[in-house]
């Protein structure tokens, strides 16, 4: 691995902990960035990272696990704004990040089982419009 590309995957990680925590509530447009950023950026620099685990089954466990939960977190972070635009965020998010989303999720499990590229296609849709839901509920922000 890279040392660049760890410290590259770390600061991208980092600055989106921070868009995610920030105590300013960002409007539409950010909050779709933000999110387009957690589905695509953040999903490919986490699944560098894991990368480094030594043994393929345990990455297959790792990564699949935490791949809705990337999704969910874009879906809260497009809730995540100023304006009433929650849901046409989530559909922003939904439509622009699906390519990105599938090269990404296609190159990293290309050497493993198509039931993994599989379920990476089924949850996409879901989770992002459930991590809005969840937002929605949960946040409160108006």
């Amino acid at each position: 691995m890279n040392v660049l590309l760890i410290i590259g995957a770390v600061a991208i990680l980092v600055a989106l902990y921070r868009a995610a925590t920030s105590k300013n509530i960002p409007q539409s447009p950010a909050a779709c960035g933000i999110a387009f950023f957690t589905v695509t950026a953040g999903l490919a620099s986490w699944l560098y990272l894991l990368s480094a685990i030594p043994f393929h089954s345990l990455y297959l466990l790792v990564s699949v696990t935490s791949l809705p939960l990337i999704l969910l977190l874009g879906g809260v972070m497009a809730a995540r704004t100023s304006e009433d635009t929650a849901s046409m965020n989530a559909k922003i998010v939904l439509a622009v990040a699906a390519v990105p989303y599938l090269l990404v999720t296609f190159i990293a499990f290309m050497n493993s089982s198509e039931w993994a590229i599989i379920y990476a296609l089924v949850i996409y849709i879901p989770c992002i419009i459930g991590g809005r839901y969840i937002g929605s509920k949960y946040l409160q922000v108006k």
